[in-house]
């Protein structure tokens, strides 16, 4: 299998040449270029195709957010992740500007490899520390809020994945069958408007589902 190509978008030099290093050490990612604004990371998204996108959020230039955005648009099948040392209140805007994971940049190196690839195979990943956070403000909100579009158990469903899981783990948790997880995803899909497991977790967000 060839490697996960990697582009790295963060506008402190030090940080990105200690990331390559740390990233070369993994057979199945390999660097194919490094951008330190929103417009660079545009430009090499385009010149170098990468799979995956590690993008900070404060950069010069477009911010890390609106890069996503306009990535996403370009260059669908491009995965984003945002490595970046500013906490939960971006994680709406990142995930609905098509990013599929949100780490900060206290992550561990095997952390972080295996995040890279839950991206890269269409996995949404979100940094467990953020992840209890967001389930306390967005839960006293839906408690706020008592009649959801969701049931109790897609509720459910959508925690363990705004958690970082992937539908395996999910349907493990749940004690359920992949078809039947398949399923239940299509439902929410339909009740949401939405395609795609990272725009459900986004859309539950902003409708204070979780």
């Amino acid at each position: 299998m060839p490697p996960i190509r990697l582009l790295l978008v963060d506008d402190h030099k030090l940080f990105r040449q200690g990331m390559r290093r740390l990233l070369e050490l993994d057979d199945g990612v390999e660097v194919v270029g490094e951008a330190d604004t929103g417009e660079r990371a545009l430009s090499e998204v385009e010149s170098k195709r990468p799979d995956v996108v590690l993008m900070d959020i404060r950069i010069p230039g477009i911010d890390g957010v609106e890069a996503t955005r306009r990535i996403k648009q370009r260059f669908p099948c491009v995965s984003v992740m945002m490595l970046t040392s500013y906490a939960e209140e971006y994680v709406p805007e990142a995930i609905e500007a098509g990013a599929s994971g949100y780490l900060l940049k206290s992550v561990g190196h095997e952390e972080l490899s295996r995040a890279i690839r839950s991206v890269h195979s269409g996995e949404a990943v979100i940094d467990p520390s953020l992840s209890r956070d967001l389930f306390r403000r967005f839960g006293e909100m839906r408690r706020a809020n008592k009649e959801s579009i969701l049931s109790p158990r897609e509720v459910e469903i959508m925690r363990l994945f705004a958690s970082g899981m992937n539908g395996r783990a999910v349907a493990a948790r749940l004690f359920i069958s992949d078809t039947t997880l398949k399923r239940e995803m299509r439902h929410i899909f339909a009740r949401l408007g939405v395609e795609t497991r990272a725009q459900a977790i986004a859309e539950a967000y902003a409708k204070k589902l979780l």
